[in-house]
């Protein structure tokens, strides 16, 4: 049994080295770079402006990731899930706290999690898939390009298992595309793609000889 005394608040400042700033750096890329594609993603069926309300939520998942990583967790993100929620109607955080709570009251069966295989998982991620799929109003509005980008970006994520390479070649195909069309350099874009590939590199330093 894990004690929260053996958890909470327990950091270890030693273990900051040059390669755990590179991990640290890749990590801190990921998780922004993926916040804000939920974000855009998750809010783009909805009547909700994130670009409003962009501040305000980058700073609400800041501040849960520094708490759970405080309390000993995994990293707390954005959850893409949440589209379930969302497509049965949820607009409001007391979607999120219903959530939590009928999360907190399955915990008693976590240690009976450990004897369900991984792939019985597959049907419901699946369905998942399935719920987060555009509607087919929105799908013929995307262009030749977007399919391209949607495509490899699939490609990228199946064979590498790598959400940071595939945010890479998004940015990088749209900057390009972008540059070409307007003879003028994106420089959100621009600094986009070299904070991914900064990190790309960075992690293909920490893989092992």
């Amino acid at each position: 049994m894990i004690l929260w005394s053996n958890a909470v608040l327990q950091f270890d400042w030693k273990v900051i080295s040059g390669g755990a700033i590179s991990a640290i750096f890749v990590l801190l890329v990921i998780d922004f770079y993926g916040s804000v594609a939920k974000f855009v993603g998750l809010t783009g069926n909805t009547p909700i402006e994130i670009r409003k309300n962009a501040g305000k939520a980058l700073w609400v998942d800041g501040a849960a990731t520094v708490a759970g990583a405080g309390l000993g967790t995994t990293s707390v993100t954005t959850f893409v899930e949440s589209a379930v929620g969302i497509g049965i109607g949820g607009r409001t955080g007391l979607t999120a706290i219903v959530c939590a709570v009928l999360m907190g009251l399955t915990l008693f069966m976590a240690p009976f999690l450990a004897y369900i295989p991984v792939a019985a998982t597959a049907p419901a991620l699946l369905y998942v898939g399935y719920k987060l799929i555009p509607g087919k109003a929105i799908l013929q509005t995307y262009s030749l390009l977007e399919w391209g980008v949607m495509l490899g970006v699939t490609l990228v994520i199946v064979f590498f298992f790598s959400l940071d390479r595939a945010m890479l070649l998004t940015f990088s195909v749209y900057f390009i595309s972008d540059f070409v069309k307007t003879k003028r350099v994106n420089w959100l874009l621009l600094g986009s793609v070299i904070l991914l590939a900064l990190a790309f590199a960075l992690s293909l330093l920490q893989m092992p000889a």
